[in-house]
């Protein structure tokens, strides 16, 4: 009984400071945080614009490239625009145009290295 009485005035002094504390998490993260998503398409096609100005501005890609990229991009923007002509993009219209980036991005990673 006498170890019993410490144990328990022990145990009750740790549960009212852990109740006092909260869960040792902090804030909750702001909403979508660890969700990011995929970059929309208008962000891509600024990133992409940015890459291969960077690439012909220091001499990775040729400037025969680096119009034949453009013209592509401009191509793809253009497609978004119409595609977004009604105010929204389908799914499907967004998968058609991600394909397309990602092609280009490849196309510029190509040929920055080569």
């Amino acid at each position: 009984m006498k170890i019993i009485l410490p144990a328990l005035a022990a145990l009750s002094l740790l549960t009212l400071a852990a109740c006092e504390t909260g869960p040792g998490y902090g804030p909750p993260p702001p909403p979508g945080y660890g969700q990011p998503g995929p970059a929309p398409i208008f962000e891509r096609i600024q990133n992409l614009r940015e890459r291969i100005r960077v690439g012909e501005a220091n001499g990775s890609l040729a400037p025969g490239e680096a119009r034949r990229v453009v013209s592509e991009l401009n191509d793809i923007e253009a497609q978004a625009n119409r595609m977004r002509s009604d105010g929204r993009m389908s799914p499907n219209d967004r998968r058609i145009l991600d394909d397309r980036l990602n092609h280009l991005n490849e196309t510029v990673r190509w040929l920055k290295h080569n």
